[in-house]
């Protein structure tokens, strides 16, 4: 049985954007493959126009590259996996939107040449390569190392030939840009009487799995750390092919996906997963009836993605005359749904139709609106501001500490420009002060004199004529020096003013930048007041707050429990589900 939903874009002509190759399911041989959309997503331009030439292409494309003695099967399987290309044919270098991408072709190309390996080529022949397990029990890793290796090595160089002959290279400048990008994930199997022993090869995040009685079981690990692939086919950098042999008792059921089916964002872990999985089949009466309908479900479910594709057989389902029969298959499925009814749904009746963590979201984004309402203008108030003003000082809030040293700065050059003037008064005095003096009166005289003469200096304070000095007989002479005199009483008053604004602006600086912190911080500081300062707060308003929070804590307290018991459900289920998975890392 196989599974392929593909999107469509919107609107006329027809453009097809999904990656996937058609999924293979026949002969003891499972296959999908899934072309990255993200580095391989650029459109191939430049490819030979015979492409789209239906009757042609395989002749074209894999002529001198393939086994002669192909069947007429294999041969519709490759071109029907390109039948994009020729219902795009009249428009498909006119619009790059419908120019197919690297991962398109990677995809289907790569499956192609498995596909052809496996069939068709005497090294790669499932029946050789169990035989060969079956008398190499000691040295099977040996064995599938070998065949894997020849495997990746044979796409390499076909992917290789047939790439420079079609004209596929990269045709964009975005950094780490791959030529023909894809996954692969192949389960070769041999059904035995009481048993089927299987082969998985994999490159990628498509994965392997395997259901029966006991549930449903991830087999192959991805090849993915941190959301980045770290080994995947492609003709820009090295790549190998992991493989792993599995014997498992019958009956079972065995499937290779792409990602498209498990990423679904309803599934919170494989057991919904499952539930997809055993609501399909147990609602179809064959498995042609199954394959539509999980077709419909990804097309409402699975629109993260722009193509879902599934190979799967059944093994072992057998009626009492010993043939196989989809309805035994059913007859698994609905014990396996009393089974979860019972163990599981059971202990949580809503686990499948409530998403808790969204309803703990909501919860929380319902608290946070009663804690941000109306909170504009606690900066009004004294108290919060002096709190604001604390946090500011402690954060170190760079804004607040460049404007602040400004400022000081400015007040340090007035201070030095108080010390020239002061200077500049001093050699006045000294070059007039026989107008003040009489022999032979003291340098003691002269200090007392000038201190009359000359106030001010750092405290603010400045320059100005002494009153009785004025009154004297030398008042007409100094009057002719008055001017001068003047000039520096101006300007150390100028100074006093300045040095008055400048501390006035430090007071501004800070009422400023408090504001400004406020600001930018808004909700780390509402959030900080309303977890430890809730007394600087009017009562009223606290206490109406604290009411309304209180209601909603009870109800999150309820989301909390069932959380609780729906992760411990889910971790008894996943240790039957991480069974055969061996954390392997190439």
């Amino acid at each position: 049985m196989i599974v392929f939903n593909q999107k469509i874009k919107k609107g006329e002509p027809k453009i097809y954007i999904g990656e996937d190759a058609h999924p293979y399911a026949k002969d003891g041989i499972l296959l999908v493959a899934d072309g990255l959309g993200g580095r391989g997503g650029y459109p191939h331009t430049k490819a030979n126009k015979s492409i789209l030439e239906k009757d042609k292409f395989y002749e074209f494309v894999f002529g001198d590259v393939f086994n002669k003695a192909v069947d007429e099967e294999f041969v519709d399987y490759v071109v029907n996996g390109f039948s994009e290309l020729f219902e795009m044919k009249d428009y498909y270098f006119e619009c790059e939107s419908a120019m197919r991408t690297s991962g398109y072709f990677a995809s289907r190309l790569v499956a192609a040449i498995a596909l052809h390996e496996i069939k068709y080529v005497g090294i790669f022949d499932k029946e050789k390569l169990f035989d060969d397990i079956e008398k190499n029990k000691d040295r099977i890793d040996d064995v599938l190392r070998l065949y894997a290796e020849n495997l990746a090595n044979n796409i390499r160089k076909k992917l290789g030939y047939i790439a420079k002959k079609i004209g596929l290279e990269i045709e964009t400048s975005v950094t780490g840009a791959y030529l023909l990008p894809t996954t692969l994930q192949i389960a070769l199997t041999k059904e035995r009487e009481t048993e089927v022993q299987a082969v998985f090869l994999w490159a990628g995040d498509s994965r392997a799995y395997k259901w029966d009685e006991c549930g449903l079981m991830q087999i192959t690990e991805d090849h993915e750390d941190s959301e980045t692939m770290y080994n995947l086919i492609s003709l820009s950098r090295a790549f190998n092919i992991e493989s792993k042999f599995e014997r498992f008792d019958k009956p079972l059921v065995l499937f290779v996906a792409t990602d498209g089916c498990y990423k679904c964002s309803c599934y919170s872990s494989p057991l919904e997963m499952e539930m997809t999985f055993l609501n399909v089949f147990n609602g179809s009466e064959t498995q042609e009836e199954a394959a539509k309908s999980f077709e419909e479900d990804y097309r409402r479910i699975g629109r993260h993605d722009d193509s879902n594709s599934m190979a799967l057989q059944l093994f072992g389902y057998k009626d009492s005359d010993g043939e196989e029969d989809y309805f035994v298959f059913k007859e698994a499925v609905k014990e396996r749904l009393k089974y979860i009814e019972s163990n599981i749904v059971g202990k949580l009746p809503d686990i499948f139709e409530v998403d808790y963590s969204e309803e703990a979201r909501k919860i929380k984004e319902k608290k946070d609106d009663i804690i941000f309402a109306d909170t504009a203008d606690w900066i009004n108030s004294k108290n919060i501001f002096d709190y604001i003003w604390v946090l500011m000082r402690n954060a170190q809030y760079e804004p607040f500490i460049k404007a602040k040293k400004e400022n000081l700065d400015k007040l340090s050059a007035l201070k030095d420009k108080v010390l020239y003037v002061k200077k500049r008064a001093m050699d006045w005095f000294e070059n007039n002060k026989k107008l003040f003096l009489s022999p032979p009166e003291s340098e003691e005289d002269n200090k007392t004199l000038f201190d009359k003469l000359i106030s001010g200096g750092l405290d603010g304070r400045y320059v100005s004529l002494d009153s009785e000095l004025q009154s004297t007989k030398r008042s007409r002479k100094i009057a002719e020096n008055k001017e001068e005199f003047l000039a520096i009483e101006k300007e150390l008053n100028d100074i006093k003013e300045e040095q008055a604004r400048l501390c006035n602006q430090q007071r501004e600086i800070i009422l400023q930048y408090t504001m400004r912190f406020w600001r930018a911080r808004r909700n780390e500081i509402v959030r900080k007041i309303w977890a430890e300062r809730r007394d600087l707060l009017d009562e009223k308003e606290r206490e109406e707050k604290e009411a309304r929070i209180s209601t909603l804590n009870k109800e999150n307290e309820q989301i909390l429990e069932k959380i609780g018991i729906r992760d411990k459900l889910y971790a008894e289920y996943n240790k039957n589900y991480k069974k055969y998975l061996k954390g392997t890392k190439l």
